[in-house]
C-alpha cells in the first residue's frame, strides 16, 4: 500500500508537470480574446485535482504509520509565508472574492498562489523527470514557435483569431498576448539552454538545438522590449560555465544558433513588412542594424581561444564586466525614462506607486488584496489617470510584479515574493544538477522580465514548477 501511493505521487507529479508545459500551453478558448483567462481558469482546476490527489495519498501514508517525515527548508519557508500573506490580504482586501479567485485580467488570486506553492513544495519532493518528458515539452514547445511565426504572415491556420478586427493581429501563437508570451520565452529558452550545453548525447543536443532556434526567433517576434530583460540568465549561465571551465564548445554552438535565429528574421523583415516581423523593439532595431555580423565576429573570437585555459580571475574579470553592463543599462533606462517609457509604463508605474503612497497604513502593510491592482488604482487615483494619461485605456494591471505586489499585498507581500525567488536561487538541494541549474537559470531569467510584466495564470504554473526542479529532493 505504502508503496503503492509513493508511486502514484510520483507518477501524478509528473502527469501534472506535463500537463501545465505542454497541454495548457496549447489550449485555446473561444478564439484569443479570453485566453488569458481561460488558461488560467484550466491551470486552477489542474491545480486543484492535483493537490487532493497527493493529499489524499499524504492521509493514506499517514494511516498506515509511513516514516517520511517533511521537512521544510528555507525556500519552502519563505513560499508558505509569501502564501501566507496573500490569503491574508485577501481576507482584509475590501474585493474579497475577486482577491480569492482572481480577476479576468490575470487570474492571479489568492486561490491560485495558495495552489501553485502547495503544488510546488509536493513537485519538489515528488518530482522526477525523465527525458521523454523533456521531449515532449520541447515538440509542444516546436509547434507553439511555429504558429508564434505564423502570425508575422498573417495566416490562420486554425481560425483562433477569428473576430479580431486588426488586421495583423497582436496575439502570438497559443499564448494568449505579448507580455504574457515574454514570460513564457524567459522561462523556456534558459532551460533549454542550459541542457543544450551540458547534454553528452549529440543527438539529442540537436534536438535541443531546434527547439531554441524556433525559440530565439519567437524572441523577436514578440516586438516587446521586456524579453530583454531575461538576459541575466545569460550572465548566469556564462557564470556556471567560466567557474566549471568546461563546454566552451557547446557555449559557441549556442550562440550560433541564436545568430542563425537572427539571420533568420533578417530575411523574415526582407520579404515581409518589417512593422509585422519586429515592430519597434530593441531587438528589431539590431537587426537592421545587422547586429549578427557582429555576433558572428564575437562567436569567432572565442572559436579563436577556445582551448587555451581558462585564467583564474576570469570569474571576477566576468563578474565586474556583468555589474558594470547592468549599471550602464540601469542609468540609460534612468537618463532616458519618461512616463511614455515602454509603452506608457511610466504611467502605469507612477500611478501605481501614488496610489500606495496614498494608502492607509493598512493598505500600506497588507495591500489591497491579490489581483486587485484596478480596485487600488482607480479608487484613489482614477481622476488623475482620466486627465493625465492620453491613451485612456484601463489599468488592471501594474506590468510591473514588484510594484504590482507592494499595491495588492503590501509591503509584507512584496518582500516575501522578493525572497521567494532569492531563496529559490540561491538555496543548496541535495542534488544540485544540470536540471536544477537549467532551471534556476529560467527562475531568474523570468524575475528580470517581471520587471516590466504582469503575474498571469499559466505563466505562475510554469514558474512554480522550474522552482519546484531547482530545488529538488530527487537526481534527474
Amino acid at each position: 500500500m505504502i508503496y503503492f501511493f509513493e508511486a502514484l505521487k510520483i507518477r501524478m507529479s509528473q502527469v501534472y508537470f506535463v500537463i501545465v508545459f505542454c497541454v495548457l500551453t496549447l489550449y485555446v478558448h473561444d478564439g484569443y480574446y479570453d485566453l488569458i483567462e481561460a488558461k488560467g481558469v484550466m491551470l486552477l482546476w489542474t491545480t486543484i485535482v492535483y493537490v487532493i490527489t497527493m493529499l489524499v495519498s499524504d492521509v493514506v501514508l499517514l494511516c498506515n504509520n509511513s516514516k517520511n517525515k517533511a521537512t521544510f527548508g528555507v525556500f519552502e519557508c519563505c513560499l508558505l509565508v509569501f502564501v501566507a500573506i496573500c490569503i491574508v490580504s485577501a481576507l482584509l482586501s475590501p474585493m474579497r472574492a475577486v482577491a480569492f479567485f482572481g480577476s479576468d485580467g490575470c487570474c492571479v488570486g489568492a486561490l491560485t498562489i495558495f495552489l501553485a506553492g502547495v503544488s510546488c513544495i509536493s513537485l519538489s519532493r515528488y518530482l522526477v523527470v525523465e527525458k521523454a518528458m523533456i521531449a515532449v515539452v520541447a515538440v509542444v514547445g516546436i509547434v507553439v514557435f511555429a504558429l508564434g511565426i505564423t502570425d508575422c504572415f498573417d495566416l490562420d491556420l486554425f481560425g483562433w483569431h477569428q473576430g479580431i478586427a486588426a488586421s495583423h493581429y497582436d496575439y502570438l501563437s497559443t499564448i494568449g498576448n505579448r507580455d504574457f508570451m515574454d514570460g513564457y520565452l524567459a522561462l523556456v529558452l534558459p532551460f533549454f539552454a542550459v541542457l543544450f550545453v551540458f547534454e553528452k548525447n549529440v543527438r539529442w543536443r540537436l534536438f535541443y538545438g531546434l527547439y531554441l532556434f524556433a525559440g530565439f526567433i519567437n524572441l523577436y517576434i514578440a516586438k516587446n522590449d521586456g524579453n530583454l530583460l531575461a538576459f541575466g540568465c545569460g550572465i548566469f549561465l556564462v557564470y556556471y560555465l567560466i567557474r566549471e571551465r568546461v563546454h566552451i564548445d557547446r557555449t559557441i554552438a549556442l550562440l550560433s544558433i541564436f545568430i542563425a535565429a537572427s539571420f533568420f528574421v533578417w530575411l523574415m523583415c526582407l520579404f515581409i513588412e518589417p512593422e509585422n516581423v519586429v515592430g519597434h523593439s530593441i531587438l528589431g532595431m539590431l537587426i537592421h542594424f545587422n547586429w549578427h555580423i557582429g555576433l558572428v565576429i564575437v562567436a569567432f573570437i572565442m572559436w579563436l581561444f577556445r582551448k587555451r585555459k581558462m585564467p583564474e580571475c576570469a570569474l571576477k574579470i566576468w563578474i565586474v564586466f556583468s555589474v558594470s553592463v547592468i549599471i550602464g543599462l540601469f542609468l540609460i533606462v534612468v537618463i532616458n525614462f519618461d512616463l511614455s517609457f515602454a509603452t506608457d509604463r511610466g504611467y502605469i508605474w507612477s500611478y501605481g506607486l501614488e496610489s500606495f503612497a496614498k494608502s492607509s497604513v493598512r493598505y500600506k502593510l497588507f495591500g489591497w488584496g491579490p489581483d486587485c491592482y484596478k480596485t487600488a488604482v482607480y479608487s484613489l487615483v482614477g481622476e488623475r489617470i482620466a486627465s493625465t494619461w492620453p491613451e485612456a485605456t484601463v489599468i488592471a494591471n501594474a506590468h510591473n510584479e514588484i510594484i504590482q505586489y507592494l499595491v495588492t499585498t503590501g509591503v509584507f507581500g512584496m518582500l516575501s515574493y522578493i525572497a521567494v525567488f532569492v531563496s529559490a536561487l540561491f538555496s543548496k538541494n541535495s542534488s544540485c544538477n544540470v536540471m536544477s541549474m537549467a532551471a534556476k537559470c529560467s527562475v531568474f531569467a523570468y524575475f528580470c522580465t517581471a520587471l516590466g510584466n504582469n503575474p498571469m495564470g499559466l505563466n505562475y504554473g510554469i514558474l512554480f514548477g522550474m522552482m519546484a526542479l531547482g530545488n529538488a529532493c530527487r537526481d534527474y
